[in-house]
């Protein structure tokens, strides 16, 4: 974060921090002891190799989107706030 003469803050983001979820993990030390039970170190690296990050963007992006708009229609339509809203946080 930096700040200038009238201190007014800026978050700067550098090339050399950006990482997936996956490096994050194993850049940090004793990550293994971070993980879920049942979950291996072996299967997470066996996962992170079996696409590209970009074709994981590619494949998650328009479920994303379908999740997001089934979201915004769930808001705009009056009443349906109740037991649907609820459903989806199951």
């Amino acid at each position: 974060m930096t700040s200038d003469r009238r201190g007014r803050r800026q978050r700067r983001y550098r090339q050399q921090d950006y990482q997936t979820p996956y490096a994050k993990l194993i850049s940090l030390a004793d990550w293994q002891k971070y993980l879920k039970p049942g979950v291996k170190a072996e299967q997470l690296e066996a996962e992170s190799k079996r696409m590209s990050d970009t074709a994981a963007a590619q494949r998650m992006q328009p479920v994303k989107l379908a999740l997001l708009a089934r979201c915004r229609a769930l808001r705009t339509r009056p009443g349906a706030l109740g037991n649907e809203r609820r459903a989806l946080w199951k």
